[in-house]
């Protein structure tokens, strides 16, 4: 897969886990600062959901890739893509809150769009949380678009697609 320059990937391993946990108490972070709890709280809870959301992914997508982003050796992100079908699935991506908004998480998702225009996949499709408008703008930017919903809770997250199916396409 083509990366931005300076940046790789490597396949996740174990010794990683302190990394990812970190990695997704820094997404998740700012949700938790109107709650009042203390730091500790916060941390321990999330560290549960981090539990829960590896179980989730691992259920419903036991063939993803799944890679730590490098940048000069170290790790600043985390990339799961279900290659396992010809719609290939953007499980999750997400960057240290030091590496965002640089162009990095664009030119990842560019070259799993790459898979599509090269005939390796039919299209590329992922969810986003309704509460990350910055994702949802980053998305629109590349060329997805949003689905009739499909989830089971379609208040929580949207469905994007690309390229955008026919019936879907309104643009003529």
């Amino acid at each position: 897969m083509r990366t931005p320059a300076g940046v790789s990937l490597r396949r996740v391993c174990d010794a990683d886990r302190p990394f990812l946990e970190r990695l997704h108490r820094s997404v998740r972070w700012d949700e938790f600062a109107a709650t009042g709890w203390p730091d500790a709280a916060k941390i321990a809870f999330l560290a549960s959901q981090f539990d829960l959301q590896q179980r989730s992914y691992a259920g419903a997508f036991p063939g993803a890739d799944v890679w730590v982003v490098e940048c000069e050796g170290g790790p600043i992100g985390q990339l799961r893509v279900d290659r396992s079908t010809p719609l290939h699935h953007l499980v999750d991506i997400s960057l240290l809150p030091d590496w965002r908004s640089q162009g990095i998480g664009g030119a990842l998702i560019r070259a799993l769009q790459d898979d599509v225009r090269a005939g390796r996949a039919e299209r590329l499709s992922l969810n986003v949380d309704r509460t990350n408008p910055d994702a949802h703008r980053l998305y629109q930017r590349l060329g997805f678009i949003e689905t009739p919903p499909a989830t089971p809770y379609p208040e929580l997250s949207v469905e994007m697609v690309w390229p955008a199916p026919a019936q879907l396409n309104t643009a003529s």
